[in-house]
């Protein structure tokens, strides 16, 4: 996964009643900073193409949470597809003089040619973390590697997982991912874009902060699967995006975006719990039903004149012709993300997975209908969905 706007959100102006608050960061976050950008899908240049994950990526409605490839090990083992996490005493590199928080993987320096800019890294059994010199300097070390450490309390699980999942259609050899900090924004793509999968340098690059890179890391990862781990590899926006989509949001339990949203005030997290998309026993938003209720606010008429990030990568504003007229270039990811959840209960996994290097254009082949066809099937789906599990729209 991977797409949407400029890092900054306007600031979040909170009216004296809760609910009326919830109201605003619900419409802030349809127009949020994109997730991540993917090389191939929507072109960059004339080679790249940003596919980025999603509307809403750091202001999240009740949380008012905000959204060169070098030196991997040689002989990097292949990840099995359930992979777990090692546990191992971190241990401080010589050339640090400041006490380090306990982590499950061992901090080491970097002996690489990047080493200036990036002088430590981490190895988990599916990532190389390569840790930016700057983003520490910025952030402070205590903070930078307290927001990493919660991180990887969950990257492996998540990323075994998401392997899991798609086994069946991926390649049998997985290999450990290149993964960037860049929060202080040097990658061009940084001003456009919350985070990025580069398919041609297969590496992920965060921007921002750690709550952005919780919310957007399995997305990428998914990206990373389905576009360079497959026989097929996945090259069309509507199914790299789609599926990145479901797979982090649906189908898997995505403990890092949980994590990364787990705080709430009373106010909020009782509002939450009204209109049903709060689990009490995760003690986090749960999100399908997240979605299902985002997807379908999307189409609010008091969204009409919101800014928000399309699927198809550009900064659009909300009009009634657009929710009479849906099409691929501007539904919203949250609308796309459910409409994949539709497709799969409707078709089955193999109709959707076995398709995803298929284009917009055999949508009527694949499944009957074209895209503004099957987006009303899903409405339908997605009101029966949302009424079923006591889902209200607030």
């Amino acid at each position: 996964m991977n797409n949407s706007i400029k890092h900054s959100l306007e600031e979040i102006k909170t009216p004296a009643g809760a609910e009326e608050r919830m109201q605003q960061k619900i419409e802030t976050a349809l127009g949020g900073p994109m997730r991540e950008m993917r090389v191939i899908l929507e072109p960059k240049k004339s080679v790249l193409r940003p596919v980025l994950a999603v509307a809403a990526v750091i202001a999240l409605c009740f949380l008012g949470i905000l959204g060169l490839r070098q030196l991997r090990p040689a002989d990097p083992a292949a990840i099995g597809p359930a992979a777990q996490p090692v546990t191992a005493e971190l241990q401080q590199p010589e050339n640090v003089a400041l006490t380090l928080p306990t982590l499950p993987y061992l901090l080491e320096n970097n002996e690489g040619n990047n080493a200036t800019s990036y002088p430590y890294v981490i190895h988990t059994p599916s990532a190389t973390w390569y840790l930016s010199a700057e983003d520490m300097a910025s952030q402070g070390e205590e903070a930078f590697f307290s927001g990493l450490e919660q991180l990887l309390q969950n990257q492996e699980t998540d990323f075994a997982e998401a392997r899991d999942y798609l086994a069946p259609y991926l390649q049998e050899e997985i290999l450990p991912i290149d993964i960037y900090t860049d929060f202080c924004g040097h990658a061009e793509e940084s001003a456009t874009y919350g985070a990025y999968y580069n398919a041609n340098r297969r590496e992920i690059r965060l921007f921002h902060d750690w709550d952005q890179a919780g919310y957007a890391l399995l997305h990428e990862y998914v990206h990373y699967l389905t576009m360079s781990c497959s026989p097929r590899p996945g090259s069309a926006t509507l199914f790299n995006e789609g599926v990145a989509e479901y797979v982090s949001c649906f189908a898997c339990e995505n403990r890092m975006m949980r994590a990364s949203i787990s705080s709430a005030s009373a106010e909020e997290l009782d509002f939450a719990r009204r209109i049903g998309i709060w689990d009490e026993e995760a003690d986090s938003v749960d999100l399908d039903r997240w979605y299902l209720y985002m997807a379908e606010k999307s189409r609010d008429p008091a969204i009409v004149g919101t800014k928000y990030t399309a699927v198809s990568g550009g900064l659009i504003t909300r009009t009634e012709k657009i929710n009479e007229n849906p099409s691929f270039g501007n539904v919203s990811y949250y609308e796309l993300g459910a409409m994949f959840a539709y497709l799969v209960d409707a078709y089955g996994e193999d109709a959707v997975f076995g398709n995803w290097d298929k284009k917009l254009t055999d949508l009527p082949e694949l499944f009957g209908k074209d895209f503004t066809g099957l987006y009303w099937d899903w409405l339908d789906w997605n009101r029966a969905q949302r009424e079923s599990l006591g889902i209200t729209m607030g």
